[in-house]
């Protein structure tokens, strides 16, 4: 997705992961670029060909669990199965300038575009509709494998991963004192934190949609251990 920086003429180009681009890349999109300020908060809809802006009035105000439950309500649809949705939430409205774009109920990618997005009141871009499938034969398969050991044999991820599972990736935050909860819609602080005592894996996470590494069966994460809560610093969400 790419705009232009008000302040400095500079591009804003950004990438994303799961299912937004998957779905918008198999839609025949390859490239998004956004300009022009709508006269009130607009959803830009892709559904097979169509385009189409909607009246997006109702939506500001929502949190990304809010703002998902009311699409799929107002437009018949289930994020993952037959549609995607990058929304931005009261921080991208306010354009914040290191507010998120959530790309799906637990996704969140963070740079300035999307305060460029609520700028422009786009409060999200929905595509609609289960992309096609294409065939993919044994070598392609085969490839996508060998991307994926690659990459988590080359790094610390698999080592570090496996050993304390993804507190690793959170304790900064909660040494801060930072707790996020609903999905980082909302981040208390806290003084007392205990950072050194979660539970030392979080189970039951889910790969990225189409992604060639699929992290959790490659690394194996205990079945056993229970659910952590994960604490994240993203107050900006809040």
């Amino acid at each position: 997705m790419t705009s232009l920086a008000p302040d400095s003429d500079a591009i804003l180009d950004s990438n994303a992961g799961d299912y937004f681009p998957a779905y918008l890349r198999r839609h025949g999109i390859d490239h998004l670029v956004v300009y022009g300020q709508a006269l009130r908060w607009t959803l830009l809809k892709f559904e097979h060909g169509r385009i189409e802006f909607c009246d997006a009035s109702r939506y500001p105000g929502m949190n990304n669990i809010e703002l998902k439950g009311a699409i799929e309500r107002g437009f018949d649809c289930r994020e993952g199965r037959n549609m995607a949705l990058a929304r931005i939430t009261r921080a991208g409205e306010n354009q914040v300038l290191c507010s998120g774009l959530w790309r799906s109920q637990v996704d969140i990618c963070s740079w300035w575009e999307w305060a460029k997005m609520g700028s422009l009141r786009l409060k999200a871009v929905l595509v609609r509709g289960r992309p096609p499938e294409f065939p993919i034969d044994k070598s392609h398969r085969e490839g996508n494998k060998r991307i994926g050991r690659k990459i988590l044999s080359t790094g610390v991820a698999k080592k570090v991963l496996k050993t304390v599972g993804t507190p690793f990736l959170y304790k900064p935050s909660r040494l801060l004192g930072a707790l996020g909860t609903y999905n980082n819609q909302q981040t208390s602080w806290h003084d007392s934190l205990d950072a050194e005592n979660f539970d030392s894996f979080r189970d039951g996470m889910a790969g990225c949609f189409k992604c060639p590494v699929i992290a959790v069966h490659l690394i194996g994460f205990p079945m056993q251990m229970k659910l952590i809560p994960i604490a994240t610093v993203m107050a900006r969400n809040t």
